[in-house]
């Protein structure tokens, strides 16, 4: 969860979305294990600017265990199937970050 805050805009969308899980699982001690993201078929969307662009991606996210304080599993999570997404990046401080995460309807046109 530490790494996010790297990848994610301050004050975005995203940010806000990846703070809601971190507070639900470090009161706790909790954490999560295994969690990965792959990102596949990255096409850059139309009307981008210098310092926003929006990319049409592919993710699936792998399995995972949610582990208490001490490593135990309290439950595992199974992985997800392919889903197209949109991801508005922004350009802050020299670097891109994720400011939005979309779905994308079923008939593969914007956002849903």
């Amino acid at each position: 969860m530490e790494l996010l805050g790297d990848v994610n805009a301050a004050g975005s969308p995203a940010a806000a979305a990846d703070e809601r899980i971190a507070g639900q699982l470090h009161p706790s001690g909790h954490r999560l294990a295994g969690f990965t993201s792959t990102l596949s078929g990255v096409a850059a969307e139309d009307g981008g600017t210098p310092d926003r662009a929006v990319l049409a991606v592919t993710s699936a996210t792998s399995g995972y265990q949610t582990l208490d304080a001490a490593g135990a599993v309290l439950a595992a999570g199974a992985p997800s199937p392919e889903r197209r997404l949109r991801l508005v990046l922004v350009f802050v401080d020299g670097q891109w970050r994720v400011s939005d995460i979309l779905a994308v309807r079923a008939s593969g046109e914007g956002p849903g």
